[in-house]
């Protein structure tokens, strides 16, 4: 669209100076794209005559019922130039859209985005790429013994479609949905909405991704997923040959436009560019993530805070979750800043009790065990069994002892867990307390 831009302004500059030098030239006419073929057909109802529940398919597309070309037409809402749609386009028509799968690069230079194009569609076929209903070319596919519907050569695509006039991008239609109603569709037994629905240009919003902070795809094709506040999510596939394929995925909450396809029996988005991320915070940061918050270095305890512990500078204890057990290990890696952000659930709450501490899931020892016990409501025999105490050391780490029992909790780098001994171990660390950071 932009090198059409600047060769119609070149076209007027030059123009323009004819005009000036002498007034016998006249201005160039500027020829816009006007298609001669008139649809006669909705993208709706193509895709409704020809649609199979088979994964793959490929049906040539003949005359309608009065003897005519099969005409449809619609606007292009897809581009490839960001590199992560490949190889197709979609044009939509207001009932719905569909696909056209072509073997040919920079698409978006031919078929603008915004643009109308008329195709007739007689000749061409319609049917399934592992479940992705489009118009193309039919190809055997070896391994499942069964054709389908994939790329139609360039020249062909030509032969059956004309552009009409120039872009408008204001009148590209997005569809607002959730992920719950994309379910619904999904496994409804009456396939009309789905079969409507397929390659509509669709905008989830307040949703997050699942994996904030890393890239989209790096050097290789990757799936993520995006999550609404609900706990629904849904796919995104992300080309390596994107242009932003090594961008950082945003932390918090916004919104997120994509193309809507299927991929065997479940829904794959697929962003048209970054644009399609739109109202997302760039100040956002991983203790945005819903259970997730950021924890500081600390020395001393307060009662009722939320503490983590972390011996030798990257073994994070993992409470104990149920019955009993050896607090498993969990690496970590504290941000320049030496703060840590990690999930709410691999911290422990201490709360002042007598002469020490409690934990809230009461966290305690019995008999001669170095392993912890765990329980909503600890025995009476064992209730002096529940309370620690904290001793900071003068190296920064805290030595938290069983009041009752005499032995203190201990990261052990030969058994890499923690446990609760009555003696510094040989390859033991005591930890080192990070307390949540309230967020302001």
């Amino acid at each position: 669209m932009k090198k059409t831009l600047l060769y119609i302004a070149s076209l007027l500059i030059a123009s323009t100076g004819f005009v000036s030098c002498d007034d016998d030239f006249e201005r160039f006419p500027m020829q816009l794209p006007e298609a001669t073929l008139k649809a006669n057909t909705t993208i709706s109802e193509l895709k409704l005559a020809n649609w199979s529940d088979e994964r793959n398919y490929a049906n040539e597309i003949g005359l309608n019922a009065d003897g005519e070309h099969i005409i449809i037409k619609g606007r292009v809402t897809t581009s490839d130039e960001s590199g992560n749609i490949y190889k197709s386009f979609v044009i939509d028509d207001g009932t719905s859209a569909i696909t056209v799968s072509v073997n040919m690069k920079n698409i978006y230079q031919s078929y603008l985005r915004g643009q109308e194009v008329v195709i007739d569609a007689t000749g061409l076929y319609i049917g399934k790429y592992n479940g992705m209903i489009q118009l193309g070319e039919k190809l055997w596919y070896e391994k499942g013994q069964v054709w389908e519907t994939s790329y139609m050569e360039e020249d062909v695509l030509k032969a059956h479609a004309q552009q009409n006039g120039l872009a408008k991008l204001t009148e590209i239609d997005t569809l607002d949905v959730t992920i719950s109603q994309l379910n619904d569709i999904l496994n409804a037994n009456d396939k009309t909405d789905l079969i409507n629905i397929t390659s509509k240009l669709v905008r989830f919003t307040n949703v997050r991704w699942e994996d904030a902070g890393k890239e989209f795809a790096g050097a290789a094709n990757a799936s993520r997923y995006i999550i609404d506040e609900e706990g629904n999510k849904i796919q995104f596939r992300n080309s390596a040959y994107s242009d932003f394929s090594y961008e950082k995925i945003p932390y918090g909450f916004g919104d997120v436009i994509g193309v809507l396809g299927v991929y065997g029996s479940d829904w794959q988005l697929s962003l048209i560019d970054a644009a399609g991320l739109q109202n997302f915070d760039p100040n956002a940061g991983p203790e945005d993530v819903p259970g997730y918050a950021r924890f500081q270095k600390v020395k001393t305890v307060t009662s009722g805070k939320q503490y983590l512990l972390v011996a030798d500078g990257t073994k994070m204890a993992q409470p104990v979750s149920t019955g009993y057990g050896y607090f498993k290990v969990a690496d970590v890696t504290a941000a320049e800043d030496g703060t840590i952000v990690e999930n709410e659930s691999n911290a422990f709450t201490f709360t002042a009790s007598g002469n020490g501490f409690t934990d809230g899931r009461y966290v305690y020892l019995t008999g001669t065990f170095k392993s912890f016990q765990i329980a909503a409501e600890v025995p009476a025999e064992d209730a002096a069994a529940a309370v620690w105490t904290v001793q900071p050391q003068e190296d920064g780490t805290v030595k938290i002892t069983n009041a009752a029992k005499g032995t203190w909790i201990q990261y052990s780098s030969n058994y890499t867990s923690y446990g609760a001994y009555d003696s510094d171990q040989d390859g033991g660390y005591r930890p080192v307390l990070y307390e949540k950071v309230e967020k302001q």
